[in-house]
């Protein structure tokens, strides 16, 4: 078994516009392993459209290798594109066939088994739908039947490009679950998106691109780093910050929630709140110490950054805040 499902090296895409020469992808050294899921991030505009595209063949690279699971491409992509699976664009269906029927359709074409339609139907939530017309379906239906019919051909490799645009939260939740299961069942799943928030939720690896560039890439709960401050909650945080500092430890209030009306309010306020940061200390440190002055915290949270803080963090140092173009 290869250790990356995607690998590239040195990846460049240029076009020329009218404006001149345009950097789509620069550069790139991406590393997708062949198991769980990766999230490829980054906002609109940082090539992770274009690098898909360049993974599949359906664009040519100015510079780089690739490598797809473990084979050079595009030179022996015909060898393992049968084992790859892809949503990059709108799925075309017709709309007056059923979910099944469409699938038939495309299992037949591709001389598979019709049992690989069930299973498909299955994987993606579908089977009890799988009698309606594809043209009354929600946008999120639409999306996972996309879904089903990448798997047809039981992939190593599913590569879906923004699966969650346009859904209402109720179709972002299914595709979620969705993205969850097929990692978590032994697909390299390579997910592409904007919206780091939600991506962080599935993934357990990822990539962050910005400009064409990688920023930073390798595990999920490495890219967030380790947490090093805590929220504390206590009846009386005026003594419990003197105690803190006491120790020898930087302790500061924390900013009221937005939307937040007091101690007193109903929005989730957060007053009465600390952070303090321990430094190396752990974590029972520090209700050691508030519980000897007898001020037993009500609550002691890590606060740990999300994908979307570290993004921002490292598109300023890289001078590249302000978006992707």
């Amino acid at each position: 078994m290869v250790e990356h499902a995607v690998e590239t090296r040195g990846l460049s895409k240029t076009f020329r516009t009218r404006h001149g020469v345009r950097t789509a992808v620069d550069g790139l050294d991406l590393l997708v392993p062949a198991t769980g899921v990766h999230g490829f991030l980054g906002p609109n505009g940082s090539g992770k459209t274009t690098t898909i595209r360049l993974l599949l063949g359906l664009a040519r690279a100015s510079a780089g290798e690739m490598r797809v699971l473990g084979r050079p491409v595009p030179q022996e992509l015909p060898d393992v594109i049968g084992r790859v699976g892809a949503v990059v664009e709108s799925p075309k269906f017709s709309p007056t066939f059923t979910g099944r029927q469409n699938l038939d359709l495309l299992a037949r074409a591709g001389g598979l088994p019709r049992t690989r339609v069930d299973r498909a139907l299955e994987q993606v939530g579908m089977s009890e739908r799988a009698g309606d017309r594809y043209q009354a379906y929600s946008l999120g239906m639409k999306q996972r039947l996309a879904i089903a019919a990448t798997l047809l051909k039981d992939p190593a490799l599913l590569v879906l490009d923004e699966p969650t645009n346009g859904l209402d939260p109720a179709g972002i939740r299914e595709i979620r679950e969705l993205v969850r299961s097929l990692g978590e069942g032994g697909v390299a799943v390579l997910v592409s998106s904007h919206i780091l928030a939600e991506v962080q939720q599935v993934c357990t690896s990822a990539s962050i691109v910005g400009r064409g560039r990688l920023l930073a890439q390798g595990p999920v709960e490495s890219l967030l780093g380790a947490s090093t401050t805590y929220r504390v909650r206590v009846a009386d945080p005026a003594a419990a910050r003197a105690v803190l500092e006491r120790a020898g430890w930087t302790v500061r209030p924390e900013p009221a929630a937005p939307g937040s009306t007091g101690s007193t309010g109903s929005t989730g306020s957060t007053a009465g709140a600390l952070v303090v940061d321990p430094g190396p200390e752990p974590a029972h440190r520090v209700a050691q110490v508030l519980g000897e002055a007898g001020l037993w915290p009500d609550e002691l949270t890590p606060l740990r950054p999300d994908l979307e803080s570290v993004f921002l963090d490292l598109t300023a140092e890289h001078g590249l805040a302000g978006g992707a173009r």
